[in-house]
């Protein structure tokens, strides 16, 4: 990672602090992308639609990304960064897992909401840039698997999971869902008997064991 992205600043835009105009032309440039990629699709679509789109010359794109592959890479981590903040101002001042999960979910899904587009270009990424579509998604994890340990600590995660495995269900879960209920309708918004259903099958699988009868009838856990 240069230390450029390390310090937050945008690439391309030189060694000085961008400026408020710079960093809203490039904003509108991956605004433009978001939409563009996903209703026309990456190879589909050119840099001068891009930059019509956003309201800049063609040769004005290229000061602020080096190629369109520069660009959807950048869009998507740009997309994972709104979304990791917007669910961890969700999550603040959270006391239970529970809370954390519901605050957490409704977050994410309200996200994907507001960015349908988001889908096609996660799997866009996937064929243009393997290594950027994993970092997406590994990035997301450390982050839930984070939370599942200090979950586990405090006694409201069951301990014989493994937090990384937590951590992919918990994605595979929220990813699945909203797929299926967001994009698939076109943006809609997630139904609130689904996000309860999401809530429960976590609380009712992931929660601690506490040795008594799984099910009806009296029949145990096997170990």
């Amino acid at each position: 990672m240069s230390a450029q992205r390390r310090a937050g600043r945008p690439p391309n835009l030189g060694s000085a602090v961008p400026s408020a105009r710079e960093l809203g032309v490039r904003r509108r440039i991956l605004e433009a992308a978001e939409e563009l990629f996903g209703r026309s699709a990456y190879e589909a679509t050119t840099v001068q639609q891009i930059a019509a789109a956003a309201g800049i010359a063609t040769g004005s794109f290229y000061r602020y990304f080096r190629s369109k592959r520069e660009l959807l890479i950048e869009l998507l981590r740009h997309l994972n960064g709104e979304l990791r903040r917007e669910m961890r101002e969700a999550i603040e001042g959270s006391t239970s897992q529970r809370e954390v999960e519901r605050r957490g979910f409704t977050a994410f899904f309200r996200f994907f909401a507001e960015h349908p587009n988001l889908f096609r270009i996660q799997r866009q990424v996937e064929f243009v840039a393997p290594t950027a579509y994993r970092e997406y998604f590994e990035e997301l994890a450390r982050r839930y698997a984070r939370g599942a340990k200090e979950a586990m600590v405090r006694g409201e995660v069951d301990v014989r999971f493994d937090p990384d495995f937590v951590a992919y269900a918990y994605i595979a879960l929220a990813h699945f869902t909203a797929m299926r209920w967001i994009e698939w309708p076109g943006g809609t918004r997630l139904p609130e008997d689904v996000a309860e259903q999401v809530l429960l099958l976590l609380s009712k699988g992931l929660g601690p064991d506490t040795g008594g009868d799984e099910r009806k009838g009296g029949r145990r856990r096997r170990r």
